[in-house]
């Protein structure tokens, strides 16, 4: 992804909104643009606050929440690499 933030974080959102929210979906991201972009996508952005680092090839697990946000239900899961 190229531009701005304003950028990222549209692009970032429109992909979000193409998703059907009954099904589980897998993104793969830049971590940059996720940690960037999930905390205006959030209703609890506060968790973002504390938790910073999304380790290479760590997860994030949103869940669909009121008025189009989501819910990060645990962030930077690293178990698989164990």
């Amino acid at each position: 992804m190229t531009g701005d933030y304003h950028s990222v974080l549209r692009r970032f959102s429109a992909v979000l909104g193409q998703l059907d929210l009954q099904e589980n979906t897998l993104l793969v991201t830049h971590g940059g643009v996720t940690r960037a972009a999930l905390p205006q996508l959030c209703a609890n952005a506060e968790i973002f606050e504390e938790k910073r680092v999304l380790h290479n090839t760590g997860f994030a697990l949103l869940e669909p929440a009121e008025n189009g946000l989501f819910t990060c239900a645990a962030w930077d899961i690293i178990e698989h690499l164990s």
